[in-house]
């Protein structure tokens, strides 16, 4: 599968031939936040094998002059993670009736249709490559799924991908427990970015 987008980039599935290079970029780009364990070939091989619903058919690449500049990985987690709606009531009911033609919300007691966008990288010359994978990963997506979840810092420069979509946002506090104080390191966590994989949450 090869698309070519409006921009310079061709956005294509992961290849096995191209694995190194997608891990090579994880490195880059992951070595710019804290609390993340180093992404390296190890690491992202565990990642692909902890889940028979996660492997290398997850993740597309956007390349620039055959080289990967961006890259996303998707997970469906009905399996084993569902969201259920029992019933809907008051206002929600109406908006449900409202927005039953576009088919947004679930059916009472079925499962919210939502796909997990896992990763989301690129190198720091082409952001707008990410935002191209986005788009396209949701295009591909959308007549199976309604909604997509996507999680940043606050201070990540990728969320201006998300300028443009229809989104609702939710607010997550991380926690961190330090044995003794220290002040330093606190200050330091407070002023970094700090990556959480959301897709375990």
């Amino acid at each position: 599968m090869r698309y070519k987008c409006s921009s310079q980039y061709t956005i294509e599935k992961l290849s096995p031939s191209d694995f190194e290079e997608m891990v090579e970029l994880f490195r880059r780009h992951y070595n710019l936040y804290e609390l993340v364990e180093e992404f390296d070939k190890t690491k992202i091989t565990q990642l692909i094998e902890q889940s028979k619903d996660f492997s290398l058919d997850n993740f597309l690449v956007a390349k620039l002059n055959g080289k990967i500049v961006s890259a996303v990985s998707y997970w469906n987690q009905i399996g084993f993670k569902k969201t259920i709606v029992q019933k809907y009531n008051g206002l929600f009911k109406g908006l449900f009736y409202v927005l039953k033609p576009i088919k947004i919300l679930p059916i009472q007691g079925e499962p919210m249709k939502v796909l997990t966008i896992r990763h989301l990288i690129c190198n720091e010359c082409c952001p707008d490559a990410a935002k191209e994978l986005l788009k396209y990963t949701i295009r591909l997506f959308r007549p199976q799924f309604r909604l997509f979840r996507v999680g940043f810092h606050e201070k990540d420069p990728l969320i201006q991908t998300l300028k443009g979509f229809p989104r609702i946002g939710l607010d997550v506090v991380l926690y961190a427990a330090f044995r003794n104080e220290n002040p330093i390191l606190i200050q330091k966590l407070q002023d970094s970015l700090i990556w959480e994989d959301m897709a375990l949450h």
